[in-house]
């Protein structure tokens, strides 16, 4: 991605925000409002109805499919020979490599590995090969980027809009620009985030999409400090 990126043209997203970057703008819903736990539905209601009142005309409760996208082989085989590496080059340190941090960690299971380790040891475990790794990365990304063009090509959408990160996999493979907007609280408190999901390199207007959003509902509290 930063190789295709190099000889395109610098650009200020700021330049031509508008509070009606909205106004017309196809929309896919990445979520149900009746999908909801009672805790968030009332801000999920909300979140709906500020995109609409912005002039977003919306497409409800877009299911993606991300088969044919293996994230975990390459998270597995980039950690295990990244930080294998990182440890190698370091001096007066008590551990050399992921097995020896696996062993550590065991010596005192109680207090260094509470939750488990098992990410950890699925990487130790990772016996894929450089070319292989390189296969998965290149098939994955590609059926990512299938599936997303499917809504933001095919069917015309200007974006797809997630609740938080729960569908953050396919953008993310794909290198598909996202943006996250403050969307309000759930009833503990807890701040709740929409993510914004727009075409390759399509950055400008998806800066538009949020600042729109953004100013339409003026979700963001300040913290008291």
């Amino acid at each position: 991605m930063t190789e295709k990126m190099k000889d395109k043209e610098r650009i200020d997203y700021t330049k031509d925000l508008s509070i009606d970057g909205l106004k017309g703008k196809k929309i896919g819903l990445l979520f149900s409002v009746d999908q909801q736990d009672e805790n968030r539905k009332v801000v999920v209601e909300k979140i709906r109805k500020d995109l609409q009142d912005a002039g977003a005309i919306l497409t409800d409760n877009i299911q993606l499919s991300a088969e044919g996208v293996d994230n975990l082989q390459t998270l597995e085989y980039e950690f295990k020979h990244n930080v294998n590496d990182y440890l190698s080059q370091q001096k007066n340190v008590p551990v050399k490599s992921l097995e020896e941090i696996i062993a550590f960690n065991k010596k005192d299971s109680k207090r260094r590995i509470k939750y488990g380790q098992t990410l950890i040891e699925g990487s130790e475990k990772s016996a894929i090969t450089k070319e292989e790794f390189e296969n998965v990365v290149q098939t994955s990304q590609e059926n990512a980027r299938k599936e997303l063009d499917r809504y933001l090509v095919e069917k015309g959408l200007d974006a797809l809009v997630m609740i938080n990160n729960d569908e953050v996999l396919l953008s993310a493979v794909a290198g598909y620009p996202e943006l996250a907007v403050p969307a309000g609280y759930d009833k503990n408190g807890e701040p709740i985030g929409v993510v914004f999901v727009g075409k390759q390199f399509g950055e400008k207007e998806l800066f538009n999409i949020g600042y729109a959003y953004e100013q339409q509902s003026k979700n963001r509290k300040s913290p008291s400090l």
